[in-house]
């Protein structure tokens, strides 16, 4: 199943998996938006696992004038699969750290990522990868 993984905020971590490859790719630019709707219009994914997000109480004040870039990826994200009729896996941020590995960049397992335009890769990258090796863990297996 083609999946693509999505850490959402100002900088968005993707990667996208293809049977056993894994592409991924992180979006800074201003048109982030933009960019996102082009992957997964290209790629057009059957399942999008993506990190939710909440605001809690506890970090409301210091929120205050935030722009919540986060909630406008994960709007694209759900118009997408609305439109495409793909499956959304939604995750919380701690999910991931229950992938079976730590974050640590050195760590082996983020050398099956191939990073699109020779990027190098990044946290958010790493992050999109993590949730995508626990949804195939503990998600995806029950679709």
């Amino acid at each position: 199943m083609k999946t693509i993984a999505i850490d959402p905020g100002e900088s968005i971590g993707v990667v996208l998996r293809i049977d056993k490859e894994v592409h991924g790719c992180t979006i800074t630019t201003d048109l982030r938006l933009r960019r996102l709707w082009a992957i997964l219009t290209a790629e057009k994914p059957a399942a999008i696992v993506f990190e939710e997000f909440a605001l809690r109480q506890s970090a409301a004040s210091k929120l205050v004038g935030n722009k919540f870039v986060t909630c406008e990826v994960i709007g694209v994200i759900k118009l997408y699969a609305q439109k495409a009729g793909c499956l959304l896996v939604p995750l919380i941020p701690a999910n991931k750290e229950y992938c079976g590995f730590s974050s640590n960049p050195k760590d082996p397992h983020f050398r099956e990522i191939t990073m699109m335009h020779g990027e190098k890769i990044t946290e958010h990258t790493r992050d999109a990868y993590r949730l995508l090796k626990y949804a195939e863990l503990f998600k995806l297996k029950e679709a």
